[in-house]
């Protein structure tokens, strides 16, 4: 609904519009962007404050020259009254660095549900202490600063969703801050602090992406864990990522993704996990860079002939997604092992940007011949403009 349609003229339907109950006008603001929510005041004096019980305020894309948005935040935190549901900033430089812990405090007061603060770059920039006295936040988001939380905090009570990139924090005490939200569902770090070893321990925990370095990762507490979601760096090809004993059998598991920036150091875990998700129905590899050292390929490519899966681990399987660019040996092998484990298999769909769609059509082919006895077994191939490695 534009404001221009709203102000077209004094009419009984204005009449109605201004008359309906405050929850009414509240969602049909929400509705609007902030900066045009903002604007309805010019409607009539009786409009000129029912935009400040908004209960959602983004500063997201604001288009603003930095010291009238930085008006514009004090202004809008200032006036607003009531409750609010979520707050999100995008800073635009550093500026507003000084700004930002006074609005934490003030957001408070205001029983945030939903709090997210990105910067465009690194920063060292240190999320204030008053973050952590928010009691009723369910949803946090963090990108490009450093999370330092007070000695005596635990975890927040009601927190069901954490999103952070390029967060820099204490590996020890976020493990801990994990284990200490019993509400969690969702957890998503994307190049953050390195671990050196990182135990998921999450009752509540359903969906796990991580994209990052550490030297082993292991689930022991996750009965409810649905999807994880694994991208790892490792700067040292000449040690290998340590497979985690004992890792826990994860029962609920219907989709596991590997992004595979060093092929050769993950296909050995990649498998140890896969052998414990019983119940698996979807796998997706992303084949996205590869390190051409020969003695550490032929390693591999004989672990995988000679290791044997457990005689549960991918008999539920029914689809298998790979995006991929180098067609190479170690590749196509893992793919072997999939198919030659998996009877319930359905759909094969094999990606590759444009400049390897021979390479890509190639496989195809070969992946045809090594399962021709499975006569149910649909093949998809898909030619992409660009592989997008960070999401799926």
């Amino acid at each position: 609904m534009s404001i221009n349609k709203i102000r077209c003229r004094e009419s009984p339907a204005a009449d109605r519009i201004s008359s309906l109950p405050c929850h009414v006008l509240e969602k049909i603001l929400g509705c609007l962007p902030l900066r045009d929510a903002i604007r309805t005041k010019v409607l009539s004096k009786q409009w000129s404050y029912k935009w400040v019980v908004r209960s959602e305020l983004a500063f997201d894309k604001a288009n603003i020259d930095g010291g009238l948005l930085k008006t514009i935040i004090y202004q809008v935190l200032l006036i607003h009254q009531g409750p609010l549901r979520k707050f999100s900033f995008c800073v635009p430089n550093s500026d507003f660095l000084p700004d930002i812990s006074y609005w934490i405090r003030i957001l408070l007061k205001k029983n945030v549900q939903e709090f997210s603060l990105k910067f465009p770059h690194r920063t060292d920039f240190r999320v204030p202490f008053h973050l952590f006295k928010f009691e009723d936040l369910r949803h946090l988001e963090l990108c490009s600063c450093k999370l330092h939380p007070p000695p005596d905090f635990k975890a927040f009570s009601r927190l069901v969703t954490l999103n952070f990139r390029f967060v820099t924090f204490e590996p020890t005490s976020f493990q801990t801050f994990l284990s200490s939200s019993p509400l969690l569902e969702r957890v998503v770090l994307f190049n953050c602090s390195t671990f050196d070893s990182f135990i998921v321990d999450a009752s509540n925990l359903k969906s796990f992406e991580f994209t990052g370095s550490t030297k082993s990762i292991c689930f022991i507490n996750t009965p409810l864990l649905e999807e994880i979601i694994m991208g790892l760096f490792y700067v040292d090809i000449s040690k290998f990522f340590a497979v985690p004993e004992p890792q826990v059998t994860l029962h609920n598991i219907k989709q596991l993704n590997f992004k595979f920036f060093k092929l050769a150091q993950w296909a050995a875990y990649a498998l140890h996990l896969i052998s414990n998700c019983p119940n698996l129905e979807r796998l997706h590899f992303i084949f996205c860079e590869y390190i051409p050292y020969k003695d550490v390929v032929e390693h591999f490519i004989h672990q995988l002939r000679s290791q044997g899966m457990p005689h549960s681990a991918l008999k539920q399987l029914k689809r298998l997604d790979i995006k991929l660019t180098l067609f190479l040996e170690l590749e196509i092998e893992l793919v072997k092992y999939v198919l030659s484990s998996a009877p319930a298999l359905e759909i094969i769909c094999i990606s590759a940007s444009a400049q390897f769609s021979q390479g890509g059509m190639k496989m195809m082919e070969e992946m045809k011949q090594f399962a021709q006895s499975s006569s149910n077994l649909e093949f998809i191939y898909k030619g992409l403009d660009h592989i997008d490695y960070y999401n799926n």
